[in-house]
């Protein structure tokens, strides 16, 4: 297949980046060798000499990473085009930091890892739910505010849904409406595509029967807002796309659906006026 074919290098090398998100490759194990590695090199340097450059040594090691892997992006987005066109670099550059923040959240939950706002340069803290918050978290809603607050203006892309329909089926006092309704506000008139929700789940809070009211709470709310787009993941989703918990993805599964994303954006709302269909595919 013609997409495969432009693809495959990008997806290969998201699956490698996830690769060396792991233990394996935390700071603690390669100061194992590479500070010996260093001090060999440089044996009158001090301790806190090499740690620093240890320090470094990893710092570009990521940067190069991601490098890598936009330069491949930018390849597929081109699919064998010539030229350069700002289009192709802006789409690239939204899902290489959609990418780079899941795989922050990736790392904050494996032994030896941890997220880091200076990797990846994006406030994701208020990724879990528009109204509740983790401790020292803060909430969707209030990171959209403090964004507003300080000037943002463009299209907004949301991703929220999944723990907040969750947390209406197992008691919460703020419906799904109100929800979407506080993220529009928020928005406050700019353009907003909203992702909806899909999980492998048939029982729980997180099934997919809570994903699909969700879903349909997105669609009324959309008659409501000239400003507001659906795009339709869940109709595109795949089960070789998840993990084992049937809600989380892949880190192929990640890079297929932020691709998917800037795709669904860029037909939502293109360079002049916006899409005539509330749902976009």
């Amino acid at each position: 297949m013609a997409w495969l074919k432009r693809w495959w290098p990008a997806l290969l090398w998201a699956v490698a980046i996830s690769g060396f998100s792991t233990s394996g490759f935390s700071s603690e194990h390669t100061s194992h060798y590479l500070i010996p590695f260093l001090h060999w090199l440089l044996p009158s340097a001090s301790h806190q000499t090499l740690e620093l450059l240890h320090h470094i040594i990893r710092k570009c090691a990521h940067f190069t990473e991601y490098f890598i892997l936009s330069l491949l992006i930018f390849r597929g987005i081109r699919a064998g085009e010539k030229g350069w066109h700002l289009r192709w670099a802006l789409v690239t550059v939204l899902i290489v930091f959609g990418y780079a923040a899941l795989d922050e959240f990736h790392q904050s939950f494996v032994p030896g890892r941890q997220a880091a706002f200076t990797d990846v340069l994006i406030d994701a803290s208020g990724g879990w739910s528009i109204v509740e918050a983790l401790p020292g978290q803060v909430n969707g809603y209030n990171v959209a505010r403090t964004w507003a607050s300080d000037g943002f203006r463009g299209c907004w892309v949301l991703a929220l849904g999944t723990n907040d329909t969750a947390n209406v089926s197992v008691g919460s006092a703020v419906s799904r409406t109100a929800r979407i309704e506080e993220m529009m506000a928020a928005a406050d008139g700019e353009p907003v595509l909203w992702v909806n929700a899909h999980t492998l789940l048939t029982s729980g809070p997180w099934s997919e029967a809570n994903m699909e009211t969700w879903n349909d709470a997105l669609l009324a709310a959309c008659s409501r807002y000239p400003n507001m787009r659906i795009f339709n993941w869940a109709a595109m989703d795949r089960p070789t796309y998840h993990i084992a918990d049937g809600i989380h993805y892949t880190s192929a599964g990640y890079a297929i659906r932020a691709a998917a994303i800037a795709r669904a954006l860029a037909r939502a709302f293109p360079l002049s006026g916006h899409s005539t269909s509330c749902v976009v595919s």
